[in-house]
């Protein structure tokens, strides 16, 4: 039986270099979030000589869904009125996410959320639970900057008792279970040490 839900195999070659903290909760209430229409347009996350990655951000209008380019399907769901949706392309294979903009402190910060993967294999679609990534942003006229964070240096802070947040860990992976008003709270008072541990990713506008 097919069944649709949503994958945490997100964005592998972060997860790869340990810079991404997943949350189920988001970091954003509706009343935080801002629009900054400098990210509409596709960005050259990463190209190499058999792969190439692009970064494709919409701003999410589904006012008339019903003639809406995205139509009345599960964008309406997602969609805060200030939500940006991105396409990740990698190679051919294709995957959107809800994007919100929200400012922390005169900081600018991304939350991303995967909007409907379908999964054909139903067992383990059963073991799947969606779940929010975020990462500091400096929005640029080309380039886009971002600052994740580096999740063997906040397991780290966690281990030595320096930082403490609401959080389940198993088998070395760490997700965080904190409210959302937990996790800005969080962020204020960490985010310039656990964004800035390690150097940023720099994707530029790409030339199609």
């Amino acid at each position: 039986m097919k069944t649709k839900t949503i994958i945490v195999i997100l964005f592998l070659s972060m997860l790869v270099s340990s810079c991404v903290l997943s949350s189920l909760f988001p970091l954003y209430k509706e009343s935080d979030l801002i629009r900054d229409d400098r990210i509409v347009g596709t960005w050259l996350a990463e190209e190499r000589e058999d792969y190439i990655e692009y970064w494709t951000f919409e701003w999410v209008d589904t006012s008339e869904a019903g003639s809406s380019f995205f139509g009345p399907g599960a964008w309406e769901k997602y969609n805060t009125g200030k939500t940006y949706r991105v396409t990740v392309a990698e190679n051919a294979l294709e995957q959107e996410f809800a994007a919100n903009l929200l400012e922390l402190d005169g900081k600018t910060y991304m939350d991303f959320y995967p909007v409907d993967f379908e999964i054909e294999h139903g067992f383990l679609a059963w073991h799947m639970v969606p779940v929010h990534l975020f990462s500091q942003i400096e929005i640029k006229e080309d380039n886009l900057i971002f600052y994740w964070c580096d999740v063997d240096y906040f397991k780290e802070l966690i281990e030595q008792n320096k930082v403490k947040i609401s959080h389940i860990s198993n088998k070395g992976e760490i997700l965080i279970t904190a409210s959302t008003g937990e996790l800005q709270r969080f962020i204020k008072k960490y985010g310039e040490e656990v964004f800035n541990y390690s150097e940023p990713d720099t994707i530029p506008r790409a030339s199609l």
